[in-house]
């Protein structure tokens, strides 16, 4: 790490002496005075320890190591979720009723609440069919109350 910032400095420095001495410097200039980048990287890296820059691509292999390991992960899963709403779609619309004033709750909330039943209405808000929490069509009346006073009596203790 010290040797990177050496070399940076060392950079800093030849590159500052550079536009000191020519301000209005063009991009062929830096060319004309220090090579292409690719040379000039050679030159600088000419000096750093062949064990340094063999740590450097281990490092680097590791990375890609490691990445390729989190993105395979990241498939993985995402593979696993999209296979999940596939075996299991969620196709329940959820809606929910607040009534600000408890008096004027509908009978048949009760049922919905106790019972788990679903109710489908029109747009003027009558009633046209209402399941059980497994998805059975039972019957109830107008008001949306169950008609099998038996299974869904409310006075059960």
């Amino acid at each position: 790490m010290r040797q990177k910032h050496r070399l940076m400095g060392d950079l800093k420095r030849t590159i500052g002496i550079f536009l000191d001495d020519c301000p209005d410097a063009s991009y062929e200039d830096f060319l004309e005075a220090f090579g292409s980048p690719a040379d000039m990287a050679a030159e600088m890296l000419r000096d750093v320890p062949e064990q340094e820059i063999a740590g450097v691509q281990r490092n680097r292999k590791w990375i890609r190591i490691a990445l390729t390991a989190c993105l395979a992960a990241v498939a993985v899963g995402a593979c696993g979720t999209v296979a999940y709403f596939i075996r299991y779609p969620y196709t329940a619309e959820i809606t929910t009723v607040i009534y600000e004033d408890e008096d004027n709750i509908p009978e048949y909330w009760k049922y919905a609440e106790k019972y788990g039943l679903s109710y489908e209405m029109d747009e003027e808000g009558n009633i046209i069919s209402a399941t059980d929490k497994d998805g059975n069509e039972i019957a109830v009346d107008e008001k949306g109350i169950p008609l099998d006073k038996e299974k869904y009596a409310l006075n059960e203790p």
